[in-house]
């Protein structure tokens, strides 16, 4: 679990009485050099959104002056597990609707809040030195081949899972290629972060991992392999305001930042594609 504090360092210019008459509703006042607000919210995000959302939180904060932003980054099952037992926090991020789900039936999340924000992907990376001659998803089915995927309690593995099964049900692949795959299977990984180490320090010769997770730092370290959108599964991203939030106008504002223009840009800059802009 990786835990994260960002604080803006907004000036205080105006007298707090100001302060209360003209924040309105949200308590909120933008960055137009009218003033500041002094409140905190807490935010519980997938793993794989770890540096976007960083980064946004760092624009709210600009765009809101003396906001801060708590973050609480790790495997969507491990974030909904820490509220169910008592976690407080404000918004609640999934890489799958299945966690967000199960929140909702417990009746820790407000129903009309939960939006979907985004869409990802999965492909296959491979090393630039390719050991084990790796060129198409076939080729996974190699003898001695090293391959690293998701633990089946996290969402993107769960979305390998349902990728190798379409695979299973295509009479040209099939059990047995499958089947040798999983036999192939070396580490099954809590969270994303923990994979492209792996493929980088020599340590497994392919993994499936997010799209988004193959940013452009890496391009002289792997090589992306694409899997075909008749066997690849569409990953939506919901978010959702806590019921037990203790600033619901803020966690509001932010999942509107999220969503709106500037969220958008940041996200596609990181390989997501929102689904609101």
């Amino acid at each position: 679990m990786t835990i994260r504090r960002t604080v803006s360092t907004g000036v205080l210019v105006f007298p707090v009485i100001l302060l209360i008459l003209f924040a309105g509703c949200t308590g909120l006042v933008p960055t137009d050099g009218s003033g500041i607000s002094e409140e905190e919210i807490t935010v519980f995000s997938a793993a794989s959104l770890t540096g976007a959302i960083t980064d946004l939180s760092g624009l709210f904060e600009e765009k809101y002056p003396g906001t801060v932003v708590i973050h609480n980054f790790d495997n969507s099952n491990a974030l909904r597990t820490q509220i169910e037992h008592g976690a407080k926090a404000d918004i609640f991020i999934s890489a799958d609707m299945g966690q967000m789900t199960a929140l909702l039936e417990k009746g820790c999340i407000d129903e009309q809040s939960v939006v979907i924000i985004l869409e990802n992907a999965l492909a296959v990376i491979i090393p630039v030195e390719n050991p084990a001659s790796i060129t198409e998803i076939r080729d996974l089915g190699y003898p001695g081949v090293r391959l690293v995927i998701g633990a089946d309690g996290t969402p993107f593995g769960r979305y390998t899972r349902e990728i190798l099964e379409k695979y299973r049900d295509d009479p040209q692949y099939g059990s047995v290629f499958v089947d040798t795959i999983y036999s192939n299977i070396v580490s099954e990984e809590m969270s994303v972060g923990s994979v492209m180490p792996k493929i980088i320090l020599g340590e497994a010769d392919a993994a499936f991992l997010y799209k988004s997770d193959i940013l452009k730092r890496y391009n002289d370290q792997v090589i992306r392999i694409e899997i075909p959108e008749a066997y690849n599964v569409v990953a939506r991203y919901p978010a959702g305001i806590l019921k037990e939030s203790a600033n619901k106008n803020l966690a509001e504002e932010y999942v509107n930042f999220l969503t709106g223009p500037e969220g958008g840009i940041l996200l596609r800059e990181y390989g997501f594609d929102p689904t609101h802009v």
